[in-house]
């Protein structure tokens, strides 16, 4: 995160090492083609919702598909703040079904920013 509180990145299906392109799974072939591209907004805000058992820490963000080429082009940019993400294909398309999930809660007047999508993914916390 930088001095702003703000972070964006984008989400890389991990390699698989597979004999043929048919030996990988149809998920990571799929999350090749768009990738997701995340701009953490907010790190720190509680939301509640008719849908939700009380208040729930959160995070909010915006999100948007984008090609290869133009996940590319931000990543190897001099001046892009664009940092790389690796996961497994599946864990992005659970990121992806909870970010569009989360947008339902909003109101609708707050459901986009320009060509972004808002969501908001709950935080972790340590029981320990």
């Amino acid at each position: 995160m930088t001095r702003s509180g703000c972070s964006k990145s984008i989400l890389l299906p991990m390699k698989v090492r597979a004999r043929s392109s048919q030996d990988i799974p149809q998920a990571t072939k799929a999350a090749s083609s768009q990738l997701l591209n995340i701009w953490v907004f907010n790190n720190n805000i509680a939301f509640s919702s008719t849908q939700t058992d009380g208040p729930i820490l959160a995070v909010k963000l915006f999100y948007r598909m984008v090609s290869q080429a133009e996940a590319d082009k931000m990543l190897d940019s001099m001046t892009s703040d664009v940092q790389d993400i690796n996961l497994p294909a599946d864990a992005i398309n659970e990121v992806i079904d909870t970010l569009n999930q989360s947008n339902g809660f909003l109101p609708p007047s707050n459901r986009h920013f320009k060509e972004w999508k808002v969501g908001l993914l709950e935080k972790w916390k340590n029981n320990s």
